[in-house]
């Protein structure tokens, strides 16, 4: 049976667990069985959240309690400043190398 969660994208709060698509909202269709605790009523709604994964490029359902690293990879940790310039950037970072310790 197809279970979907429906998420509110700014803070990745499940909002409910239908068992049809949605026509409306944002939404992912998950496993039946991970989400089986909640529909039994062993575990709460509020367990669990959506979050995006970089390395999947897609929408997950994930539990709060199990603190996970999405990836081990330092490169999808760490943002990368681009080097080349705009007239319309927010913020502006200048290296100063003559004036460093």
């Amino acid at each position: 049976m197809e279970r979907y969660a429906v998420f509110n994208p700014d803070t990745g709060e499940v909002l409910s667990l239908p068992n049809f698509k949605p026509t409306e909202g944002s939404f992912i269709e998950v496993e039946p069985r991970s989400v089986d605790g909640i529909l039994k009523g062993i575990e709460q709604l509020s367990h669990y959240c959506v979050e995006y994964s970089k390395r999947k490029k897609q929408y997950e359902l994930k539990s709060r309690l199990l603190d996970e690293i999405d990836s081990y990879n330092v490169n999808d940790l760490i943002y990368e400043v681009p080097t080349r310039k705009t007239s319309n950037a927010d913020l502006t970072i200048t290296q100063n190398i003559k004036d460093t310790c």
